[in-house]
């Protein structure tokens, strides 16, 4: 609907970026690939307006098509677009399906048998503190694991963190045995062991935790402190600085980053750039 002339409406077909275009210096460019034919029609598909040349070229990536008097329309309508040309590929996804939700009391069994030294037969030493667990859980749940109790090894995450990770290839749950920490207090920290264990289920919802929580006051530090290290969180909290750009370089955080990252200012350019190429 037209808000200046609300007796009129408009149709518009958009073009909306796949994940390399978005991020592209070169935004629109197969757009032109993409001819269509767009049509109206009633409940009973009689036709009621029909164009056949409807294409996308750059930079124009929103085609208005045209201008209608409302009072033309019946209540209920059908908008249909078909494409001369389709290009179609398959991308692979690491995602799994979502599992069942574990029981209560199965969780409660598994976690009686985490940290229990008399049972166990691998004993870490983080911060000055001791954990104790199964070799042949944690084998079975981490490749990483199954390599690393062949060779000697040393640890540079703290004990909850550490911990975190533990409950959750004994639960299946992602939260810390200690009820004042959450995933929420150190999903960076989560993120990262995760990462490094090749603990895929873990690493996406620490990666899934990080998106929910970005403000445009802590973006920035993730993004310069944290997500430049691994491409996939780069990308994500990159399109979210983009996409929030306005808000987020009138933060004092953001002013500062500079400063406090002083060797960030590739990173800096190339965030710039994406921000640029968005708004053309």
């Amino acid at each position: 609907m037209n808000f200046e002339y609300p007796q009129y409406c408009s149709l518009f077909l958009v073009a909306l970026l796949n994940k390399q275009e978005s991020m592209s210096t070169s935004v629109g460019q197969r757009q032109h690939l993409l001819p269509a034919m767009i049509y109206l029609r009633d409940p009973s598909s009689h036709l009621i307006w029909m164009d056949q040349d409807i294409g996308f070229t750059p930079p124009y990536l929103k085609k208005s098509v045209q201008f209608f008097p409302r009072a033309k329309f019946p209540n209920d309508l059908i908008i249909g677009a078909e494409f001369r040309v389709a290009q179609w590929q398959l991308h692979r996804t690491s995602m799994p399906f979502p599992c069942p939700p574990t029981s209560d009391d199965l969780v409660a069994a598994w976690e009686e048998q985490l940290n229990k030294r008399d049972i166990v037969d691998v004993q870490f030493n983080i911060d000055g503190r001791q954990l104790y667990a199964s070799s042949s859980l944690l084998s079975r749940r981490s490749t990483y694991f199954s390599r690393l109790f062949q060779q000697q090894w040393a640890e540079n995450f703290d004990y909850e963190t550490f911990l975190t990770m533990l409950r959750f290839l004994y639960t299946g749950r992602a939260s810390s045995v200690n009820p004042n920490v959450t995933i929420r207090d150190n999903v960076l920290e989560v993120f990262a062991i995760a990462d490094k264990y090749l603990i895929t289920e873990l690493r996406q919802r620490a990666m899934a935790k990080i998106d929910r929580d970005l403000t445009p006051e802590t973006a920035g530090d993730v993004l310069f402190g944290w997500a430049w290290k691994w491409s996939d969180l780069k990308e994500m909290v990159t399109k979210y600085v983009i996409k929030n750009f306005g808000k987020i370089r009138k933060t004092q955080e953001w002013k500062s980053i500079g400063k406090r990252y002083p060797n960030s200012t590739e990173l800096m350019e190339e965030t710039l750039i994406c921000y640029m190429h968005s708004i053309v």
